[in-house]
C-alpha cells in the first residue's frame, strides 16, 4: 500500500484539479507517523471522491490487499462507511463480506502465524487461493 501523506496531498490535488475547485475544503489533521490516520485518510479520500460523484460508499464491494496494520484500519473504516469487504491479504474470499467478528478471527489467525486457510475452515462459504 506505502500511501503517505505526500501521496494523499497528490491525490487530493488531482481530484481538486478534476472537479476545478469545486469541492469542499478539506482540513487534513493528523500525523504523517500514525498508520491509522492514513488508513481513515484514505477511506475518507475515497468517501469525498464518491460525493463528488452522488455515489456512496455504502454497500459498495471492496477488495483489500493486504493486512498489516495500513489494510486492518482501511478495513475498519470501511465497515464504518457501509462498505462490503469482500477479500483481505489477495487470497482470503468471503462473499457475504467481512464484519468485526471475522476480522477478528483473522487477526487471530495471523497472531498465531497460521495460514488464512484456518478462516476458510471455519466460515465453510469463503474462498481461500494461495498466491
Amino acid at each position: 500500500m506505502g500511501v503517505g501523506t505526500r501521496e494523499m496531498s497528490f491525490l487530493y490535488g488531482q481530484f481538486n484539479r478534476v472537479t476545478q475547485g469545486n469541492v469542499p475544503t478539506v482540513n487534513w489533521f493528523g500525523s504523517g507517523l500514525k498508520v491509522e490516520a492514513l488508513a481513515y485518510g484514505l477511506v475518507f479520500f475515497a468517501h469525498l471522491v464518491l460525493a463528488g460523484m452522488e455515489k456512496d460508499l455504502k454497500g459498495l464491494r471492496s477488495n483489500i490487499y493486504g493486512f498489516g496494520k495500513f489494510s486492518f484500519h482501511v478495513l475498519q473504516k470501511l465497515i464504518e462507511f457501509g462498505a462490503i469487504p469482500i477479500s483481505v491479504s489477495g487470497c482470503l474470499f468471503d462473499d457475504t463480506g467481512f464484519d468485526s467478528k471475522k476480522i477478528a478471527l483473522v487477526k487471530k489467525i495471523k497472531a498465531e502465524k497460521l495460514s488464512l486457510r484456518h478462516y476458510s475452515e471455519t466460515y465453510g462459504h469463503s474462498v481461500y487461493s494461495r498466491i
